[in-house]
Formats: structure tokens, sequence, C-alpha cells
């Protein structure tokens, strides 16, 4: 005699998730249960096995069913919601979901990130997948593309006006955006050089509205050096060159000294001589540069002549002799010269006496020429009043004579002759 055996394949809840399977078997015989590792539903999704509720049993004329119980295979379906490099813009998205199931893809159209940056949707790998088993071949990227706004940059000086048309960047919203303007700026309309601060940092947080994505940039002035060189007639330094610091595009007129002093503390006026003539107006023109980026362009020459005074000898007194520097006499220098043999050395008594003397007539300048040489404690003297003496040894006495052409005549012209390349070319 025989009967059917019936194995059901049903879920936690004993809902059928396959057909059902029956077996004839001979009634009283032992049946044993063949269990499987896994099905597959109607709908393909796969189910792994659980439990059964007979492994074996006998088998009766009637009431053999057997449950074999199954639960859902899961597997992650790993979302990545990347740039359109490919890189990842947030932590993956992990669903899980059947295996064999249709997992339909979830994304947004726009999606701002944890550190609120906005991007918009590019594209989907796929709309819908069916779900695998192993992970790797789960997963779906979603494209985004930052989503950009416009930011102005406005350049301003330091008294807040506009130096430079605005300038229009392109930045992701929620970013912190980092300008990188201008280093210096010659404004077009007025010509005047500005730069930013050498500590200039900004961070700005960029917003939807582009109304509200306007920087100010705040420059200070752009400065150069200028330098005015004082020279005679034959282009010498007459003495040190003055630096100024100026700005770029401004008009720098040079402040002129009508007379100067060299390092030798003689004395140079204002002014070029031409044939025993000032220039007209030489003493009051001076010309003016706009100062310019480029600093080897931004210099001034100021022509000096020497201070020649005519020396009137009036009388003769222990101070030697007078030279008025202007005609009513108002301010005079004293001269005393000695012309005594090399090796007699003028000492400190002798100057002193010479600043006494100066003293007596009121004077406080004065001159002591000799044709000999001054001792250290006479270089070293220094009056305690406001007396000015300049004491002039028989070497630079010398030199003064040579350099202004003073009771000296040429001795010797010497020809100075090259190589004539020329003559030895072939022919």
């Amino acid at each position: 005699v025989m009967a059917n055996v019936t194995i059901k394949y049903v879920d936690a809840e004993k809902n059928s998730i396959t057909s059902n399977k029956v077996i004839s078997v001979q009634v009283g015989k032992k049946f044993e249960t063949k269990l499987l590792d896994r099905v597959n539903d109607n709908g393909n999704r796969v189910w792994v096995y659980s439990d059964v509720t007979e492994k074996e049993t006998v088998v009766k004329e009637e009431g053999n069913e057997i449950l074999m119980t199954f639960t859902k295979l899961m597997q992650n379906i790993p979302i990545w919601l990347v740039d359109e490099e490919g890189n990842l813009i947030a932590e993956p998205i992990m669903h899980s979901m059947q295996v064999g199931d249709i997992f339909k893809i979830p994304y947004e159209k726009a999606y701002n990130d944890k550190e609120e940056k906005a991007w918009i949707l590019r594209k989907v790998d796929k709309e819908e997948m069916i779900t695998k088993e192993k992970e790797e071949e789960n997963i779906v990227k979603v494209w985004y593309a930052k989503e950009m706004v416009e930011v102005q940059l406005k350049y301003l000086n330091d008294a807040k006006e506009i130096i430079k048309n605005n300038s229009t960047e392109r930045a992701q919203i929620g970013s912190i955006y980092k300008p990188q303007p201008y280093k210096e700026i010659i404004d077009g309309k007025t010509g005047l050089g500005w730069k930013l601060p050498e500590n200039f940092k900004l961070e700005y947080k960029v917003k939807r509205n582009p109304e509200e994505n306007i920087l100010d940039i705040n420059y200070e002035k752009l400065k150069v050096n200028v330098k005015v060189n004082y020279k005679d007639a034959k282009d010498v330094e007459v003495k040190e060159s003055t630096i100024y610091s100026e700005q770029v595009g401004t008009t720098f007129t040079p402040k002129v000294e009508q007379e100067i002093y060299d390092p030798k503390q003689r004395e140079w006026l204002y002014g070029l001589v031409e044939e025993n003539k000032l220039f007209a107006g030489a003493r009051n023109k001076v010309e003016s540069i706009v100062v310019n980026r480029n600093e080897e362009k931004n210099f001034i020459n100021l022509s000096y002549r020497p201070s020649m005074i005519k020396v009137i000898i009036r009388y003769q007194d222990p101070l030697g002799g007078i030279i008025r520097e202007d005609k009513l006499g108002l301010d005079v220098i004293y001269i005393q010269a000695k012309r005594w043999k090399e090796n007699n050395i003028i000492g400190r008594p002798e100057i002193q006496k010479f600043v006494g003397a100066l003293a007596g007539q009121g004077a406080k300048k004065g001159i002591f020429i000799t044709a000999s040489s001054f001792s250290k404690e006479a270089l070293e003297y220094k009056p305690m009043n406001d007396t000015k003496v300049i004491l002039i040894d028989g070497m630079e006495l010398a030199n003064l004579m040579i350099e202004y052409n003073l009771g000296v005549a040429p001795l010797h012209n010497y020809e100075l002759k090259r190589i004539d390349s020329d003559y030895f070319e072939e022919e």
C-alpha cells in the first residue's frame, strides 16, 4: 500500500515560498527527508535552509506532511555617491536586500554633504538591479557635480574706493572659498599702485544667493624706492643719495636743499653754472617724476656747483684774514694760514688759540690752513661752544688746489693708444 509524503517549503511564518514536493512512499516504510541548502522562490529570490519538522519518519496512510523552513538570503547593496572624477563625496549608503530580489536605486537630484557643500545629480549607473550574492557586485554609483554659484571680488583702496572692476569667479555652494586676488593693482583711472597686505588671508563660506557672495578685497599703497642723487657738472656724486619710499603712480618732487655739504664738509650750491652765469631759475626749478613700478627708473639728479666765495682781506689781525659770505658781511669766516715746515706739526695749543681768537671776534666759523700737518690731539679737539673749525693740512691743500685748478699748471700730457683691429683684418 502506497501513501504520499508532502514536503512543504515555507518561511518562518509558515508561508509557502515555492511549490510543494510530493513523494509516493510505501506505508510503514521509514522515510528520510532530503535537506536542501537553498531554494529559489517563484520570483527567483534565494532562501537558505533553517529547520525541518521531520528529518525521518514512518510513512502512514495519510497525514504525511513535512515542513522545511527557510530564511531569506540577504546581501548589502552599497550606494556610492561620487563626484565627476569618481571620488567619494560621502560615506557609502548601505541597503540590505534579499539575493535575487529587484532593487530600485534610491537617489536625490540635489545633495548636501556633511560639510554642507551642494551637489547636483549628473547620472546613475542603473535605475534598478537584481541583488547579487557578492557585495562588490552590488555597488551602484550615483554621480554628482558641484553646484556652482558666482562669487564677486571687489577691489578697494584704503579709502574704500574702487580701484579695479569687479572680477567674477565660480565656487561650490557651501564650500570654503579662498580667493586668490591680484597681488598688485595699478588703478586704470588714477595710475596709482596698490598691493595686497602681506598678511592677507580670507576664507568665506559660499552662499546660494549670488548677491551675498560679494567680497571686499582691501589694498594698501604700493610703495617703491625713489633715489635723489646729488651731482656736480661732471655727473660726479657730491654726497650720498637720499632714498624716499613713494607710492607708484604719484608725482614725486624732491625737496631741494639750496646748500649741501659733501663728506669733506665742502659746501655746494644748487644749480649749475654756464658761461659763468646760473641757468635762469635754476635755484627754484626742480623736475618731477611719476613714480614707476620699476625702481631702476625712479631717480632724480639734482645738480650742484661748488660754493666759490670771494675772499677779501680787509685788514690784518691775529686771525689772518676774513671771508665775507655775503656783500654786507652779515656772516663771516675767519682764516689763519701757517706756512710751517713739513716736520713742524701743529698741536692742540695752536688750535685752542685760534678758537679763542674767534671767540674774541664773536665769530662762529674758522678755517686753519697749514702747509705741514696736525697732531692727533689737534685733530680730535672739539670746541665746547658752537664754534666750527675746519683744519686743512698740506696734503688736503694740495688736493684742493688740483681739484679746483688753483695755483697749479699741467706738467705733462700723456697719449693713450689702443689696438687698431681694422689694420689687422684679412683682405
